[in-house]
């Protein structure tokens, strides 16, 4: 039991401790209670999905092949360029519209979240193999936990004065240039590793 909680905490910070970056920026542009709820509920949708192709990638389920994971890049950098391009509109917005946007925060999170954790669902397959229902049911509670922890460290560190006044003021370009940044990488990353997967054969 304890081996398994430490394997399932060493697994989350090592694959997702690029994470406190992206929350960091999440709620800096969640200024509101309902955005910020948004950020978290995408947070958790987003690192669901990943576990869960990791679960049933160890019970040798699949619905995509790992080397189409490179696509998934092309989510962020999408995001980037609309945020870009994207103005911030004052005042008080309808009531309805700011439902859409709070619904637009979770979508937009978690498919980030989802996208930049492409390459962790290589890793969760084979440590998941040979996993018993109690196990998979630590590695999710777990997870849950740690999601929250997470969240909270973004927050905080988004709150820190020097860094939320560099954020705002530049956050026209702060912000989309992660995004595209990190699709690169996920393209460049998936790329390399398909690659090396191939000279291997």
């Amino acid at each position: 039991m304890l081996k398994t909680v430490i394997m399932a905490l060493v697994a989350f910070v090592f694959t997702n401790i690029d994470d406190l970056l992206l929350n960091t920026l999440f709620f800096s542009e969640a200024k509101s209670r309902r955005k910020r709820f948004g950020v978290v509920i995408g947070k958790y949708l987003g690192s669901f999905i990943l576990v869960l192709l990791g679960i049933l990638g160890a019970f040798g389920v699949g619905f995509f092949e790992e080397k189409y994971l490179a696509i998934l890049g092309i989510i962020p950098i999408t995001l980037g360029f609309i945020s870009f391009f994207k103005r911030e509109k004052d005042g008080e917005e309808p009531y309805g519209k700011r439902e859409r946007r709070a619904f637009g925060t979770v979508v937009r999170v978690a498919l980030v979240t989802l996208s930049d954790g492409a390459d962790n669902i290589g890793i969760y397959i084979p440590l998941f193999a040979g996993f018993e229902i109690w196990q998979f049911a630590v590695v999710i509670i777990i997870f849950l936990v740690m999601v929250s922890v997470f969240c909270l460290l973004g927050m905080l560190i988004s709150s820190l004065p020097r860094l939320e006044r560099l954020i705002t003021k530049h956050k026209r370009f702060i912000i989309p240039i992660t995004y595209i940044l990190i699709g690169v990488y996920v393209i460049a990353e998936e790329s390399r590793t398909n690659k090396s997967c191939g000279d291997n054969f």
